[in-house]
């Protein structure tokens, strides 16, 4: 995971074009999804700035998270 936020943030900088620079969060979570259900990843990643003015990054992961059985703090 490490080595693909190096070289997906990279490549990004490098192509973007943008004065300020992207950078990953620290820290990262994974989350598996079936074949069945491409489109529908398809479509929330096309509409993710919709979606998050909606709801808040935290919000879904933690509750994501909690839906997957996934214990946190």
């Amino acid at each position: 995971m490490r080595e693909l936020k190096a070289c997906s943030s990279k490549r990004f900088n490098e192509q973007s074009g943008k004065l300020t620079k992207f950078g990953w969060h620290d820290g990262y979570g994974a989350f598996t999804v079936g074949a069945s259900t491409q489109q529908a990843v398809i479509r929330y990643i096309e509409n993710q700035v919709q979606h998050h003015a909606n709801e808040k990054f935290e919000e879904e992961y933690l509750r994501m998270r909690k839906a997957a059985g996934i214990q946190f703090d």
